[in-house]
């Protein structure tokens, strides 16, 4: 989840990941996310966004987030330990403010088919890495 230098292998929704400085609160980041298709091979990235880390706990939690005065989008992954020796990944998209609303109705399913193509992906990459 943290490995930004490898998103382009494999991250189908966020072709790619930078920490503009230092991995902490407050700090920006800028990715190039992508509406899909999510097919092989990944496609390029449909713009690119700088936004501002909410939270950072090193191998557990990554969130970010563009914050207007209308409206406010956060996106938060998890990443912990089961009791079992699994291992559990959340994400979700969090979207408040006056036109929020308007932010889900014109983005809500694209963010929905792109969360589940980037957890299946990474599901898929976690897998490989531990059979290696």
């Amino acid at each position: 989840m943290t490995g930004f230098d490898q998103y382009p292998e494999w991250n189908p929704m966020n072709r790619f990941f930078k920490l503009d400085t230092v991995a902490k609160a407050g700090e920006s980041v800028t990715f190039g996310p992508s509406w899909g298709p999510y097919e092989e091979p990944l496609p390029e990235a449909g713009f690119v966004n700088r936004e501002r880390l909410t939270v950072w706990e090193e191998n557990c939690c990554l969130s970010y987030a563009d914050i207007k005065p209308y409206f406010a989008a956060e996106r938060s992954q998890y990443i912990c330990s089961q009791a079992d020796g699994k291992t559990r990944y959340q994400t979700y998209e969090r979207i408040a403010g006056p036109l929020g609303w308007l932010l889900k109705l014109t983005y809500g399913k694209k963010i929905l088919r792109g969360f589940t193509a980037n957890g299946a992906a990474l599901k898929k990459r976690a897998e490989a890495m531990a059979t290696e």
